[in-house]
């Protein structure tokens, strides 16, 4: 099972605080897009791994013109 094939689970960070101590701040949800497999993954990552796609085809273009 690859990174991909997981759905994104959100869980509070070990350091956060809930109680009377901490301030209350709505949490929102970020935007997401299900891929055609049915993974949700947000559109901040959706975008990152966009570039890193066009990053690679921009290296093995230029590989294939310098050889």
């Amino acid at each position: 099972m690859t990174a991909l094939d997981r759905t994104m689970e959100v869980r509070p960070m070990a350091h956060d605080k809930t109680g009377d101590t901490a301030e209350t701040i709505p949490q929102e949800t970020p935007p997401v897009r299900y891929w055609p497999d049915g993974t949700q993954v947000t559109l901040e990552v959706e975008a990152a791994l966009d570039r890193i796609v066009a990053t690679v085809k921009r290296v093995q273009a230029n590989h294939r013109d310098s050889g």
